[in-house]
């Protein structure tokens, strides 16, 4: 097989990276409210694909952590995710999630 899993995760883990950067730069000053939510999911998903890809090249090449070690690594990493929509209600409820101010609950 010319691409393994572990080298389709490597690449996909650097491209994310690389959206996540131009999406962060796009929103940088733009105001526009979906962008910043899709920079901020972006970088989201690449912290948690740069830290799979590090169980994963532990897994296949280092040997380092034990098994233990690699669970509690991916559900770390699994909170940086399910933070993302908690904070986005934490700035609904305070009437912060819109650019204008007024969004979030009367």
């Amino acid at each position: 097989m010319l691409l393994t899993i572990p080298a389709v995760i490597w690449a996909a883990t650097i491209l994310a990276w690389v959206s996540a950067v131009i999406l962060v730069r796009a929103a940088h000053g733009a105001h526009i409210g979906a962008l910043t939510e899709r920079a901020i999911a972006a970088v989201a998903i690449a912290i948690f694909g740069t830290v799979y890809s590090l169980v994963v090249l532990d897994a296949e090449v280092l040997g380092v952590l034990t098994a233990a070690d690699a669970v509690m690594v991916r559900r770390s990493a699994v909170l940086v995710l399910l933070a993302v929509p908690i904070w986005w209600m934490v700035l609904y409820l305070t009437g912060r999630l819109g650019d204008d101010g007024k969004d979030g609950p009367a």
